[in-house]
């Protein structure tokens, strides 16, 4: 199945072919402002970013309860990918990655039904999902290690070089997940 099964077409006016995206692979874009697993992890921490704010957080019990379902609602993920205008953009190889929009993209908040299936909006919930299903504990201890790795080294505490730090550290845990390392690779992340 690729991007073209969730296009509509004269062949398939609706859209819909079925409610599965196997194919569909987020790859990481220098033009976006990051990928779908970073902004959904940087939206937890309070601004501005302050180390021991930051530090606060990673120990607060609601990160380490942070699930699939409550990180990747689909309201939220509307919400947060609409303010920044990420969009969902198809690739010719059958692939997806997030690019940004000159206008507000559009995102369905509520994605069940079949005559208002809208694929990006499913895209975007499905790779968010994939990654905080299994790999949530994964993502949070790698970015956690990497934030305070950076930060032994920070001299002074501004809060663009702790933004800065804190974009790193989310990186990292990102790229830690098995999703994220099988979309760089082309490969299904239960193979790795």
């Amino acid at each position: 199945m690729t991007i073209e099964d969730f296009e509509p077409s004269s062949s398939n006016p609706s859209g819909i072919y079925g409610q599965t995206c196997n194919m569909l692979i987020f790859r990481p874009n220098t033009r976006a402002t990051g990928s779908v697993c970073e902004q959904v992890v940087q939206s937890s921490f309070p601004k501005p970013h302050e180390l021991d704010s930051i530090r606060k957080t990673f120990s607060s019990e609601e990160l380490h309860e942070r699930d699939a379902k409550g990180s990747c609602a689909m309201k939220r993920l509307a919400q947060l990918f609409k303010r920044q205008k990420l969009e969902v953009t198809p690739l010719p190889d059958g692939t997806a990655e997030m690019r940004t929009a000159k206008t507000e993209p559009f995102y369905e908040e509520i994605n069940k039904s079949e005559l208002a299936f809208h694929w990006k909006s499913f895209a975007l919930q499905h790779a968010c999902s994939e990654v905080f299903r299994s790999d949530a504990d994964m993502v949070h201890r790698a970015m956690q290690k990497e934030f305070e790795r950076l930060a032994s080294h920070l001299p002074q505490e501004h809060d663009d070089e702790v933004q800065e730090l804190l974009r790193r550290a989310v990186k990292r845990g990102c790229q830690a997940s098995r999703f994220c390392r099988a979309a760089r690779t082309h490969r299904p992340h239960h193979e790795l």
